[in-house]
């Protein structure tokens, strides 16, 4: 048996090998401690910018719409979903662009200024501080999950149509390019990238959970800032915004995340708790989560209908000249009584036609035409469903109806809506299709469409049989 003077020496050499960890790495610093002026001054800006930003919009635009929101129509929710603060006409494009945003942080800044001076002997925001990440919180819930629904039930970018499939790849704006590659994508991008989204989103909604749910959306939020950027989508400004948002809540864990992951140190759980009672305190969270849950599950609810009963963004309203839709060649086309031969350079001969299944018709031709820029809105109304022919400047799109009793088929411009072409159609013996009418210049035309059974690889899919000849 040892003696006690070797027990001690035993024991004494155990206790030089355990790790000393500092006890103030183990512990965060607790609430209600002092807060350097550069964090207060800080939290201030951030404060003031982001009220303004997403808890109290105060544009008219924001009241106008929710007051004629119609509860019926995902779009209208999403666009509540999406909702920033628009004091003044911006661009599209460019760094005008965050021309609000400027305004909101120039207040911010003068603001805090003031708030600065009139509160100079506080010393922590603590329980502020709290409130505004359960607001940051609550709202990039909405946001993330508003746009998630929407790819998670792939209806904002849907998949290519004929006339898509029949327009040349150079003729393409960088944001159609954009949306036709995620929606001919088979592989499930979109509703992964919806699935994270809504799984971010939602993951934001309860505390113990809101890290992770950062993590999730800044990490998406930094890739669609890029691809806005590099594709022209037009939402750059409210992705950065979100951005801003989440980074602003994971600055909070940025120590405790370092020390875990990157020094393998302790770090405690972030556990505060506001200096309200902590059942009233409770209540009020509780309330808005409730409310954000319900709305939420409301509008998931409205997408899901959408997706399953509307053709929507396209429009709802079938072609109705039976068997019509598919590809057509221009096999014969005149101008007052003279044939013109087929052309890739004339701007008047058609080169070929696309009956869709809805009540839209496009035409190739080298005549100039007005492109939609913009991305289209997410908007209800089928006369303001404009994405079958934005960013795209190589057909021309109508939509028609047609007389099957008198044989009469009307075209409406949809890049124009002033052009009106009125055609009698007639079936000819192996299938063509006769037009003859006037177009808005007073031209008599005559056209003969022959339909092509052209197979697609695309929609056949790389690994099922296909025999050109």
């Amino acid at each position: 048996m040892s003696n006690s003077s070797d027990y001690t020496r035993a024991n004494d050499h155990f206790s030089d090998n355990i790790p000393d960890f500092p006890i103030t790495e183990v512990l965060d610093s607790g609430p209600h401690m002092e807060w350097s002026p550069f964090k207060k001054i800080a939290f201030r800006i951030s404060a003031i910018f982001f009220a303004l930003a997403f808890a109290a919009p105060l544009d008219r635009k924001f009241w106008r719409e929710l007051f004629h929101t119609n509860f019926l129509h995902f779009q209208d929710l999403f666009r509540l979903t999406a909702a920033i603060p628009q004091y003044f006409y911006a661009p599209k494009w460019g760094f005008a662009s965050f021309r609000n945003l400027y305004l909101l942080l120039l207040i911010a800044a003068l603001g805090a200024a003031l708030w600065s001076y009139l509160d100079r002997r506080r010393k922590q925001y603590d329980d502020l501080y709290y409130w505004l990440r359960v607001i940051l919180w609550y709202r990039l819930a909405i946001g993330l999950i508003g746009y998630g629904l929407l790819q998670l039930f792939p209806s904002q970018f849907p998949k290519a149509t004929l006339s898509d499939l029949h327009t040349n790849y150079g003729d393409y704006l960088q944001w159609k390019l954009y949306y036709l590659t995620n929606g001919v994508a088979h592989a499930g991008y979109e509703q992964a990238i919806g699935l994270l989204e809504v799984l971010g989103g939602a993951l934001l909604l309860w505390q113990t959970t809101a890290t992770i749910g950062a993590i999730i959306s800044a990490s998406l939020l930094f890739n669609i800032v890029l691809a806005n950027i590099a594709y022209q989508l037009g939402d750059h400004v409210y992705a950065l915004l979100l951005l801003l948002a989440t980074s602003f809540l994971l600055a909070h864990d940025t120590e405790r995340l370092s020390n875990l992951l990157i020094f393998q140190r302790p770090a405690k759980a972030d556990h505060f708790r506001p200096t309200l009672p902590s059942v009233r305190a409770q209540k009020l969270r509780l309330i808005g989560k409730f409310a954000v849950v319900v709305f939420l599950g409301f509008y998931a609810v409205s997408v899901s209908y959408g997706f399953f009963r509307s053709n929507w963004p396209l429009p709802d309203t079938k072609g109705t000249l039976k068997d019509a839709a598919g590809y057509y060649n221009v096999r014969e086309f005149e101008v007052n009584g003279r044939a013109i031969p087929y052309s890739l350079t004339d701007p008047v001969r058609w080169q070929n036609v696309v009956f869709e299944k809805w009540n839209t018709i496009s035409i190739r031709s080298n005549r100039p035409l007005p492109i939609e820029v913009a991305n289209p809105v997410i908007a209800y109304g089928e006369d303001q469903r404009k994405y079958e022919f934005a960013g795209n400047g190589g057909r021309r799109f109508y939509s028609y109806s047609s007389d099957s009793a008198n044989g009469t088929i009307q075209l409406q411009g949809k890049n124009d809506p002033h052009e009106h072409i009125g055609f009698q159609y007639k079936y000819q013996p192996g299938g063509s299709l006769l037009l003859t009418g006037v177009d808005e210049n007073g031209n008599a035309l005559r056209v003969v469409l022959e339909k092509i059974d052209k197979k697609y690889l695309l929609i056949l899919g790389r690994r099922n049989p296909l025999t050109i000849y």
